[in-house]
């Protein structure tokens, strides 16, 4: 405590890891009385499923250990950030905030019985860099929204789950972004959505049903996607630009590893704009494991070769003469 130069008595608490995160707290003691002014602003709440502590309060050293705790616990506009590991639950996003796993190769949400993702709010929720798998029924369900909105997935896969791997309901018309998801090996269509909804660099691969599709006569939009091996087909109510229909080549889909192999005809072939380009700098890789949303998992070119052997001949030359590099590798 401290006084100002009027002779009144400034307290400052700092408030960490409280149910709301709250920046800060400050307290003016006058005439008896506590008066406080709290910061508000958008919190950061934190998941780990592998903590023991008994205390649970959202910050990173008391994380929570179930992603919807962490919701529940969480304001308009807050950010709930979850730690590797695989999370039984069926979540349900009911407000406006942003969900972002560690990376859709160590962050996985498996339904618990039933539909491992829910968003049922009319609110923007993004929802970034997860494994969403097991549904019983949908991967990822819509189920409000507004057209005056916009629902972000990014860095995404979405895959076996017994339908859908996305679905907005029919009732519901608003804004979906998905970049750089991958939606595969789904009972159902990889993704039903309807107006305004826009994909970009995503993969779309042997779903059961269609790998896009709308559930009414709305047309959805896909830039620079690749569709392949879906059993009904591969865009459904969709205007295509800039997309392919070729085997993405992952590195192994069977044991639910849908990162690309170096050879993929998917990599450096998404979106060419400056702001889409991948963590090193190169054009965009379709799928959830590209993109600038990949700055914490991305491979480069996953299992490229390895140099084991390099020879160079002649030892040494005069300038102007040829020297040969002979180099040998193997996968990794």
């Amino acid at each position: 405590m401290s006084a100002t130069s009027d002779g009144r008595q400034i307290m400052k608490l700092k408030v960490n890891g409280w149910k709301h995160n709250f920046c800060g707290m400050f307290c003016v003691l006058l005439l008896g009385s506590i008066a406080c002014v709290v910061d508000a602003s958008a919190a950061e709440l934190w998941v780990d499923g592998t903590s023991e502590d008994l205390i649970e309060d959202g910050s990173e050293t008391y994380p929570f250990h179930k992603i919807q705790s962490a919701i529940g616990s969480a304001l308009q506009e807050d950010t709930v950030r979850v730690k590797p590991g695989v999370y039984e639950e069926n979540v349900v996003i009911n407000k406006s905030l942003t969900l972002t796993g560690s990376g859709p190769d160590t962050t996985v949400i498996r339904g618990a019985g039933g539909v491992p993702l829910t968003i049922n709010a009319n609110l923007s929720a993004s929802v970034k860099q997860f494994t969403i798998t097991r549904g019983n029924g949908y991967g990822i369900s819509l189920k409000q929204c507004s057209s005056t909105v916009t629902n972000v997935l990014e860095n995404i896969v979405s895959a076996s789950n017994s339908s859908h791997g996305f679905n907005q309901t029919s009732s519901c018309i608003g804004n979906v972004m998905a970049t750089n998801c991958t939606f595969a090996d789904n009972g159902g269509c990889g993704i039903t959505a309807n107006s305004k909804s826009v994909f970009y660099n995503c993969l779309f691969t042997n779903n059961g049903q269609y790998g896009t599709d709308s559930p009414n006569t709305y047309r959805n939009q896909a830039f620079y996607c690749n569709a392949y091996g879906n059993v009904s087909g591969g865009f459904s109510y969709s205007d295509v630009s800039f997309c392919t229909t070729v085997d993405p080549l992952y590195i192994d889909s069977a044991t639910g590893d849908y990162r690309l192999s170096s050879d993929s005809p998917c990599r450096n072939t998404g979106s060419p704009g400056r702001d889409a380009r991948n963590p090193d700098g190169s054009r965009n890789d379709m799928g959830a494991y590209g993109g600038p949303g990949a700055a914490g998992f991305y491979d480069g070119y996953g299992n490229s070769p390895v140099v084991t052997d390099l020879h160079v001949t002649p030892g040494s030359v005069g300038e102007g003469q040829t020297i040969t590099i002979t180099a040998t590798g193997k996968a990794q």
